[in-house]
């Protein structure tokens, strides 16, 4: 799932608002900016994980690993019914 948005930016000192596409990381959840302040398309952002078909931003393709968000809170929710079922038994 690619997760997109835009992003507005007011700034007083600029003649008009910043407005950038945005993508959401599959692996982190940040927010990754696509456009500079001047409208021009940044390059170089995001990156597309073949592990998980997902964008993903710089950081979190650097490390080499295919980590998804979502697999994240799967690990986390597992981890507490095993507490829970061992905290009861």
């Amino acid at each position: 799932m690619q997760h997109r948005g835009l992003i507005r930016i007011v700034d007083p000192e600029l003649p008009r608002a910043l407005e950038s596409d945005t993508i959401t990381c599959s692996h982190c959840q940040r927010v990754v900016a696509l456009h500079e302040r001047d409208g021009r398309r940044k390059d170089g952002v995001t990156v597309h994980c073949h592990c998980c078909n997902c964008l993903t931003c710089v950081p979190c393709a650097e490390t080499g690993r295919c980590e998804p968000f979502e697999r994240k809170l799967e690990v986390l929710e597992a981890r507490a019914r095993l507490r829970a079922a061992v905290e009861a038994g």
